[in-house]
């Protein structure tokens, strides 16, 4: 309960540093002094980093809105994306528990590929934005969210003026095409494979299972018949998809057995 508690006022100072209004625990470094050419001022950096949180100088600045919006979007994206991912491991390890081979290599490994190619290059995109001092290249930092369409809306051309890395629409054309490979591969051959591994098991109990079983009566056959695992490959499918929800795993009851009858024992007879 202490760490939970200590945490929790961990997360709200970051968030109160970050996103609210922050307490000015630390000198600005930024500093307004009169304008070196006519009249004025201007705002000098003095070269160092704020330490903790968002500098408050921000607080002050003409595109206060855009820049505070812009980042919440774009650490919500980073944080929402790694949350996601964290998910997606998961249940790799819950695959691999249950030494669930179709579901590794029919659900995991293209959910992944399909995930990193799209969400995960947006946030690639994210840190090489934040990494690259736009100003001193004297370039327009360029769109994300154009780039991300045009990625899907045009695929192998860059319409932004300043690129990221040479070569994006290249690395963006194989990412496109990952990503549309992924999904059929997500959602067909796993649904396909458990399809016809049910039917082999029906047929090898239509086979073989009914001269074994013990007669039953009507009520006994009625109650089989509704507990019986039937396979709905649409449902299979719909779980397929990348959001996926728990799936109910139907089971059978096993039938009611008579009671054995009891019978005395020799050693228990007693002679009166």
């Amino acid at each position: 309960m202490l760490l939970n508690a200590l945490f929790a006022m961990y997360v709200g100072v970051i968030y109160n540093e970050a996103f609210a209004l922050p307490l000015g625990l630390f000198r600005s470094a930024y500093a307004v002094q009169p304008a070196s050419h006519g009249n004025g001022t201007e705002v000098v950096w003095d070269g160092t980093v704020y330490p903790f949180g968002v500098d408050s100088a921000w607080h002050l600045a003409e595109n206060k809105m855009a820049f505070f919006n812009s980042f919440k979007m774009k650490v919500s994206i980073v944080v929402g994306v790694a949350q996601m991912t964290l998910g997606i491991v998961l249940s790799l390890l819950n695959h691999l528990e249950f030494e669930d081979r179709k579901s590794v290599i029919w659900q995991f490994i293209p959910e992944m590929v399909f995930f990193m190619s799209v969400f995960g290059y947006l946030v690639l995109m994210i840190f090489l934005k934040w990494a690259t001092d736009w100003v001193a290249i004297g370039a327009e930092p360029p769109s994300l969210l154009n780039t991300l369409i045009a990625m899907f809306m045009s695929p192998g051309t860059y319409t932004e003026k300043a690129r990221l890395y040479p070569g994006q629409e290249y690395l963006q054309l194989f990412l496109v095409l990952c990503a549309v490979i992924a999904v059929p591969c997500l959602l067909l051959p796993k649904p396909i494979l458990l399809l016809l591994e049910h039917k082999a098991k029906t047929r090898a109990g239509a086979t073989a299972g009914y001269a074994t079983l013990p007669l039953a009566t009507a009520g006994e056959e009625e109650d089989d018949d509704d507990d019986s695992d039937e396979f709905d490959f649409s449902e299979v499918l719909v779980h397929q998809a990348p959001t996926q929800a728990p799936r109910r795993v139907p089971f059978r009851r096993a039938a009611a057995q008579p009671a054995a009858p009891l019978t005395p024992s020799p050693s228990r007879c007693v002679r009166r």
